[in-house]
């Protein structure tokens, strides 16, 4: 075991507590005779845990209640935060800018008016202060990229202005869309005309029309913002609308695509609070087994294997104990903490590069998470 992620993690669990003073505590206290053991095995190989390995992952539409509302109202709180958590070596929290907004972003510093599906401005003022925040803390960060117009326009756009206001050695990567293999399954606005509501793709998309979206986009990308630009993909869900093809067309995205960015992004969460069985909602004990620690991190092997067969690693970009907003009294609980330091234990044993914890925009599953009152 290597103690410098529990470091981290427990500095993790601290912060929540005083930037989440609203969340209830865990009301189960050990009993006078109850005994608690761990066994650790000193004799077998271990892997070594990467630098930045504990992150978060953040919408668009939160961040700014994060790093502060402009270059001049830095969050000092936040930017304190993730240096604590860098301490001990552990690096600092590589930060994922993105989720289901990164499809609803485009940067519109002249104040136009929203193309349909596009419902936030990403303005100058915005990038400004992002890039002095994490100037100031020092951290990296990932930001999510419009995919599901299908016109590179967008990306090209948003990338073009972050680098110009975000320092580039700040930039980790730029993610290719958001869970595009469940594009066709996702309501991106509804027609105006016909009251109907329009798909992100059509049911029958396929996963080479994916390939050419994403070798389109990257290279406009290319071509017209850098040569070298950072990206990362295929940024794909893992959840219970993913029928499995997607996870066995990771050896055909790397034979495409592993040459041209710098790690693969994956996403998982081992629950959801909104099942279509109402009695299948996620309880503590359900967080604290198995099946979402062990079993959730041995999903992940096989995109390590097609990834690591390239030479790239694989970082859980967006995670959570469930989905769907969380279950207040179970999922904003110290079960839930715990379940975090069990799960990443078990991803970095599996080989994988880092993860990403959601937070911000759903206070009943965030690790953190800032009033939005604060004047920042």
């Amino acid at each position: 075991m290597d103690r410098r992620l529990s470091g981290s993690l427990a500095l993790t669990l601290v912060g929540s507590t005083l930037l989440a003073p609203q969340l209830p505590a865990l009301s189960q206290t050990l009993q006078g005779g109850d005994v608690v053991a761990a066994n650790v095995d000193l004799a077998g190989s271990s892997r070594r845990i990467p630098s930045s390995f504990a992150g978060f992952s953040i919408e668009f539409s939160s961040l700014l209640s994060f790093t502060g509302r402009t270059s001049t109202t830095v969050n000092p709180s936040f930017t304190q935060l993730l240096k604590n958590l860098g301490q001990y070596n552990n690096g600092l929290p590589l930060i994922r800018i993105g989720g289901n907004t990164a499809e609803k972003v485009w940067f519109n510093p002249d104040g136009q008016p929203l193309p349909p599906g596009i419902t936030y401005n990403i303005t100058p003022t915005y990038l400004a202060a992002v890039g002095a925040s994490f100037s100031q803390s020092g951290a990296n960060l990932m930001m999510g990229l419009n995919l599901a117009k299908n016109d590179p326009t967008y990306a090209i756009d948003l990338a073009r202005a972050a680098v110009s206001y975000i320092p580039a050695e700040r930039i980790f990567s730029f993610q290719m869309g958001n869970e595009a293999n469940i594009f066709p399954y996702k309501t991106y606005y509804t027609d105006p005309a016909t009251g109907q509501a329009v798909l992100m793709r059509p049911s029958d998309w396929t996963f080479a029309e994916y390939i050419g979206e994403f070798d389109t986009h990257k290279n406009a990308l290319r071509s017209a913002v850098a040569s070298g630009l950072p990206l990362s993909g295929p940024v794909f869900s893992g959840g219970q609308k993913d029928d499995g093809r997607w996870k066995k067309y990771m050896g055909e995205f790397m034979a495409a695509e592993g040459a041209d960015i710098n790690s693969v992004s994956y996403h998982g969460y081992p629950y959801t609070a909104c099942p279509d069985d109402p009695a299948a909602i996620p309880t503590i004990a359900d967080v604290l087994s198995e099946k979402a620690s062990h079993d959730f991190a041995q999903g992940f092997a096989p995109i390590v294997a097609a990834a690591s067969a390239h030479g790239k690693q694989v970082r859980i970009s967006e995670t959570n104990s469930m989905t769907c907003g969380g279950v207040d009294g179970v999922s904003n609980t110290l079960a839930a903490a715990l379940w975090a330091t069990d799960m990443m234990f078990e991803a970095a044993n599996v080989g994988a590069g880092g993860v990403n914890i959601i937070s911000g925009s759903q206070p009943h599953m965030s690790p953190m998470y800032f009033d939005g009152h604060i004047d920042y």
